[in-house]
């Protein structure tokens, strides 16, 4: 989960930034996202409420 950044002082500020610029914490991350069945539930809510967008033919663009 990402954390809103206009609510936190500087300092955690900073530290979220640099973790995030760590390319290999944000794969970790990632996979572990992917993996939690709680997130593949919501991914798969999604997956269902845009199904219709994925017939409106932009996907060629």
């Amino acid at each position: 989960m990402v954390a809103r950044t206009d609510r936190l002082p500087s300092a955690r500020k900073t530290y979220i930034a640099n973790k995030l610029a760590n390319a290999k914490y944000l794969e970790q991350e990632i996979a572990e996202m992917a993996d939690d069945p709680d997130i593949q539930v919501e991914i798969a809510a999604i997956d269902r409420e845009f199904i219709v967008t994925e017939m409106d033919g932009l996907e060629a663009l």
